[in-house]
């Protein structure tokens, strides 16, 4: 028999609380709740089918020291089954729920003269165990008859659903029994219920894929390359070290992570587009590509990188790029007509027409190759200086990355621009000569001077000091993501916006859409909810779906004449050319006509 012996190491370490999780996970059922009530607070009220999900690296001293002391209590009076030697290279240790099986202790020989002594620890561990189901009721076990439909899910987020209800579906995170999904069909989120029968989850159907034109699959990557969260996703390695780390992960029995960070990467795409390697798969294997980057990313992150804030910054734009693939992907084939000729379509793919079109027009440069995706760039107005103040993208032709910055002064002498980025870089430009995209005009309050986002990013479940290091990481690189879906939004008071569809970082969306309560029924605790990021200033928030109108709805929602609505509306505009505009599809097309 093992006892829980009170750990020495009052610094809670890595290690330390390692040994304390493993030693909860050991805890029979009817503890479990006792050790609930410490995490959450006495004030939480436990149900039946109730799981929770504990992060050991988050959680404070204090409640390592309360576990602690209860665990030696504990052990005075119970034996704790034998836990799984630790290791260094477990990889976290997170429970996953806190149903974990008893296991049985082997039988030792008792001396004749300590009976008396075991039939009084048998009643003191009676009493106890009393005492236990009377403080917290025991934490049920309805939700093992579900467990086929959670391991489908767990530790595979972000996964790919279709519910019943809904239709196709991006699964974000799950607390407890519901779970927080993305729709495809207009973006929203919603918290629902798995285990329910209207929302039994199947495997998604990628029959559309198979009626998707070339020209569909050039759209959608120059779509993909103009969001914000495709920055990481374009590798700067040779084509030879990308064809190797395809290779590698092409062998499922010896996966093993090469040196880009990702191999099926947005370059590789374009590139196996461009020069006919999907003249066998078509559209399938373009959009199986695409799904691929978050399954390599999930095992990039897990075997090379260190840092867990590092992981979730990758991980979560993986995410969120998918999710927007997806939801833009079935909206425009939904449309095709189901009597294309395949064979017609695969023809499409092939590479004659790209290099048949070089022959004529001249090979392509490297940089003009850098440039097939990155769209048309903003002109220069008469005055120049007009531009002063205003937020813009400006493409670098170098890393082919989409770089924001705030054009902060022009000089006199030349007429270059001070570009002041937000990763602190600062440069003189000349606008002339690079492509670029004003995004934003200099900040103005809105018409009343009132924050439209008014959420609160405290969370009180994790401990301050962690906390705060990974809110700040994630708010300043991927707490705003825009989704490229233009629209029109009314917020409150204020008159109809135009804005797009975005998702922020994990902590505001469960901050501004908690899980709902079990004993509520209302549309507005179960309903979708969508996100919006407004033009022409940096103002977000939280909306219901009968409050957003497509932005080319027609008749378009009345609007206001102020002249601050006239220049968001010029803003989005541009944001629409810029994710339509496409330089890649009107040279094939000249070659075929």
């Amino acid at each position: 028999k093992t006892r829980y012996i009170m750990g020495e190491n009052r610094e809670w370490s890595f290690q330390a609380r390692q040994e304390l999780c493993h030693c909860v996970q050991s805890l029979p059922e009817h503890a479990l709740s006792a050790v609930v009530h410490i995490i959450f607070g006495q004030q939480l009220d436990l149900t039946e089918g109730d799981e929770f999900s504990v992060d050991f690296e988050k959680i404070s001293d204090t409640v390592c020291t309360e576990l602690d002391r209860y665990l030696s209590n504990f052990a005075r009076f119970h034996t704790i089954p034998k836990t799984v030697p630790i290791s260094e290279n477990l990889p976290n240790v997170r429970t996953q729920n806190f149903f974990f099986p008893e296991e049985s202790a082997p039988e030792e020989s008792t001396p004749e003269g300590s009976l008396s002594l075991i039939e009084k620890r048998k009643r003191a561990d009676d009493d106890d165990e009393q005492e236990q189901k009377i403080a917290a009721p025991k934490i049920a076990k309805k939700m093992k008859k579900d467990q086929s439909v959670i391991n489908k899910i767990r530790g595979k987020f972000h996964a790919r659903l279709h519910v019943q209800s809904i239709g196709s579906c991006s699964l974000l995170s799950s607390r407890g029994k519901y779970q927080l999904i993305l729709r495809d069909d207009n973006l929203s989120l919603q918290w629902i219920d798995l285990s329910q029968k209207k929302n039994k989850p199947n495997e998604i159907n990628t029959d559309l894929d198979n009626f998707a034109e070339f020209k569909d699959c050039c759209d959608m990557l120059q779509w993909l390359a103009n969001l914000d969260v495709a920055a990481p996703f374009f590798s700067k390695s040779a084509p030879e070290r990308r064809r190797i780390a395809q290779q590698q992960y092409a062998d499922k029995t010896n996966i093993q992570v090469p040196t880009p960070p990702i191999a099926y990467d947005l370059d590789t795409i374009k590139d196996r587009l461009l020069y006919g390697e999907y003249a066998q798969t078509g559209g399938t294997g373009f959009a199986a590509d695409i799904r691929r980057i978050h399954s390599i990313t999930l095992e990039y992150c897990e075997s090379k990188v260190d840092s867990k804030k590092d992981r979730c910054i990758i991980y979560r734009a993986a995410q969120i790029l998918v999710a927007a693939f997806e939801g833009r992907w079935q909206q425009k084939l939904k449309s095709k007509k189901q009597s294309i000729n395949k064979d017609q379509l695969l023809d499409d793919f092939k590479p004659s027409l790209l290099l048949s079109n070089q022959s004529e027009e001249g090979k392509n440069t490297t940089q003009e190759k850098n440039q097939l995706l990155s769209g048309g760039g903003d002109t220069l107005p008469e005055n120049p200086e007009h531009l002063i103040g205003y937020t813009v993208r400006i493409y670098d032709t170098h890393s082919r990355l989409w770089l924001e910055a705030i054009l902060a002064d022009r000089r006199k002498v030349d007429g270059h621009f001070r570009i002041e980025y937000t990763n602190g870089h600062l440069e003189y430009l000349d606008l002339a000569k690079v492509t670029f995209h004003v995004i934003a005009k200099p900040l103005q309050p809105r018409l009343p001077i009132e924050e439209v986002n008014t959420l609160d990013n405290k969370d009180d479940d994790h401990d301050d000091d962690d906390d705060d290091d990974d809110v700040q990481v994630e708010d300043a690189l991927i707490s705003i993501q825009k989704l490229g879906k233009l629209v029109w939004a009314k917020s409150g008071q204020y008159p109809w916006w135009p804005a797009e569809l975005c998702l922020p970082s994990a902590e505001i969306i469960h901050t501004a859409l908690p899980v709902p309560k079990r004993s509520s029924s209302s549309v507005d605790a179960f309903g979708p909810k969508q996100f919006v990021f407004f033009f022409g200033d940096a103002q977000f928030d939280i909306l219901d779906t009968d409050r957003i109108a497509p932005f080319d709805a027609k008749p378009k929602p009345k609007r206001s004449d102020s002249r601050d609505l006239q220049d968001a509306y010029v803003c989005a505009l541009r944001r629409q050319k810029n994710l339509l505009t496409n330089n890649l599809i009107p040279k094939l097309e000249k070659k075929k006509k």
